[in-house]
């Protein structure tokens, strides 16, 4: 998935993508571990994907929630808040898994 080498540790700072027709590239906040006090007030995505189905998102909880997208050219924008403490976000197309962030 990646093409260039890179270390273990900057591996690890990235986000999970998981289609292999996506890259970093792709994907807006390329940090893959978030901070929950960004993540309260809101945090805007920027995917290059036109979704199938609906853009949905999960914490945790596991309790799948509808995105309110903007679709702005090729790149899919929206905003996702959580206001209680989460280790994980995952964001699907329908049920089909995207990108996955670290939650801190």
């Amino acid at each position: 998935y990646i093409e260039v080498p890179i270390s273990k540790d900057t591996f690890s700072m990235m986000p999970l993508i998981i289609p292999e027709d996506m890259g970093l590239k792709d994907v807006q906040p390329k940090k893959g571990i978030l901070k929950y006090k960004e993540l309260k007030n809101g945090i805007t995505f920027n995917l290059k994907f036109k979704p199938e189905k609906k853009l949905v998102y999960t914490f945790d909880d596991g309790v799948m929630r509808e995105a309110t997208t903007k679709q702005d050219g090729d790149t899919l924008a929206f905003t996702i808040k959580c206001n209680r403490r989460t280790h994980r976000l995952v964001i699907y197309d329908g049920d089909k898994p995207l990108v996955a962030y670290a939650v801190k």
